[in-house]
């Protein structure tokens, strides 16, 4: 079962973890093109997280802020799912999509 946040819990302050696998991303930019809060253009035109680490597989940062359905519209626009949304909360286990 999948937690989803929707755009009603926009005041609700939570943890999540943003990753991107870039052995799959396509360099579409869809995800900073709808989220610059989250992501930037990087090295062959790749998403980014911002202020996040990046190594040759993947790019990855915690936020905790009330921005996660950003974060979420951007995974689900991603063409080959190479985002993922995870809570960073010991309470919440489910995967955010």
């Amino acid at each position: 079962m999948e937690l989803e946040i929707v755009a009603g819990d926009a005041n609700l302050m939570v943890k999540y973890k943003i990753e991107v696998d870039l052995k799959t991303c396509v360099s579409t930019g869809a995800c900073f093109a709808s989220d610059r809060l989250h992501f930037q253009s990087g090295k062959n035109q790749q998403s980014n997280v911002i202020g996040g680490q990046t190594d040759e597989s993947k790019t990855s940062n915690v936020f905790d802020d009330n921005q996660i359905v950003d974060a979420q519209a951007a995974a689900k626009n991603c063409p080959v799912s190479a985002i993922t949304v995870t809570p960073n909360n010991p309470k919440l286990h489910k995967k955010i999509v």
